[in-house]
Protein backbone atom coordinates (compact mmCIF):
# COMPACT_ATOMS: atom_id res chain seq x y z
CA UNK A 1 0.00 0.00 0.00
CA UNK A 2 1.04 3.79 -0.77
CA UNK A 3 1.07 6.63 1.56
CA UNK A 4 -1.39 8.20 -0.24
CA UNK A 5 -3.72 5.38 0.74
CA UNK A 6 -3.58 6.06 3.90
CA UNK A 7 -3.63 10.09 3.23
CA UNK A 8 -6.89 10.35 1.00
CA UNK A 9 -9.95 11.40 2.73
CA UNK A 10 -7.79 13.43 5.12
CA UNK A 11 -8.15 17.16 5.56
CA UNK A 12 -5.61 19.08 3.72
CA UNK A 13 -3.89 20.25 7.24
CA UNK A 14 -3.83 16.93 8.58
CA UNK A 15 -2.51 15.45 5.36
CA UNK A 16 0.63 18.39 5.13
CA UNK A 17 1.28 17.57 8.98
CA UNK A 18 1.44 13.86 8.10
CA UNK A 19 4.33 14.72 5.18
CA UNK A 20 6.56 16.74 7.38
CA UNK A 21 6.40 13.83 9.65
CA UNK A 22 6.97 11.37 7.09
CA UNK A 23 10.10 13.38 5.95
CA UNK A 24 11.42 14.08 9.09
CA UNK A 25 11.33 10.39 10.32
CA UNK A 26 12.97 9.39 6.96
CA UNK A 27 15.83 11.75 7.64
CA UNK A 28 15.87 10.67 11.32
CA UNK A 29 15.50 6.48 10.28
CA UNK A 30 17.26 6.44 6.90
CA UNK A 31 17.78 2.36 6.77
CA UNK A 32 14.35 1.75 8.30
CA UNK A 33 11.24 0.24 6.15
CA UNK A 34 8.15 2.08 5.88
CA UNK A 35 4.82 0.54 5.58
CA UNK A 36 1.71 1.69 5.25
CA UNK A 37 -1.38 0.43 6.10
CA UNK A 38 -5.04 2.10 5.56
CA UNK A 39 -7.51 0.30 7.16
CA UNK A 40 -5.52 0.75 10.34
CA UNK A 41 -4.72 4.68 9.27
CA UNK A 42 -1.29 4.83 10.03
CA UNK A 43 2.09 4.27 8.72
CA UNK A 44 4.71 2.30 10.32
CA UNK A 45 8.96 2.41 10.50
CA UNK A 46 10.94 -0.60 11.01
CA UNK A 47 13.67 -2.99 11.23
CA UNK A 48 12.16 -5.24 9.96
CA UNK A 49 9.18 -7.59 9.17
CA UNK A 50 6.21 -8.01 11.83
CA UNK A 51 5.52 -5.99 14.88
CA UNK A 52 8.12 -7.00 17.18
CA UNK A 53 10.51 -4.71 14.49
CA UNK A 54 8.19 -1.69 14.64
CA UNK A 55 10.03 1.56 15.91
CA UNK A 56 7.42 4.12 15.42
CA UNK A 57 4.12 5.03 14.00
CA UNK A 58 2.85 7.70 12.14
CA UNK A 59 -1.19 7.53 13.52
CA UNK A 60 -3.63 9.57 11.58
CA UNK A 61 -7.23 11.04 12.80
CA UNK A 62 -9.88 13.56 11.81
CA UNK A 63 -8.32 15.81 14.54
CA UNK A 64 -4.68 15.50 14.34
CA UNK A 65 -1.82 13.36 13.93
CA UNK A 66 0.41 11.06 16.23
CA UNK A 67 3.69 10.09 16.42
CA UNK A 68 3.69 6.54 18.44
CA UNK A 69 6.58 4.48 19.82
Amino acid sequence: MTNESVLSGYDERIAALALQLRQYLLRQLPAAGEEADPSARLISYNYGPGYKNIICVILLSQKGVKLGF
